[in-house]
């Protein structure tokens, strides 16, 4: 089993196919999409503010909701749902 193998196998959400994930990515506000592929993609709160001239609470707050929509709980699940989703390249 590769390494990217075993982390999916730690999380529910890599049981799911796809489309399923997509799915739930389709939930977001264009916004929220927005700012959780920056997470995604290994930003932090400061350089996402930046980049799209927010306040960093914003970027906060708009994190947290969309873990909550997405039901992942941290950073290294939603880039492992991003990822699996076909959202990061492959």
């Amino acid at each position: 089993m590769t390494t990217m193998q075993t982390i999916l196998a730690r999380f529910d959400h890599a049981k799911k196919s796809r489309d399923e994930l997509n799915r739930a990515f389709s939930a977001l506000a264009p916004r929220q999409y927005e700012i959780i592929l920056l997470f995604a993609k290994g930003y932090d709160s400061g350089e996402i503010s930046r980049m799209l001239k927010l306040k960093s609470t914003t970027v906060q707050a708009s994190k947290c909701r969309s873990l909550q929509i997405l039901g992942v709980s941290s950073t290294a699940e939603l880039a492992v749902m991003a990822y699996k989703a076909g959202l990061l390249g492959e």
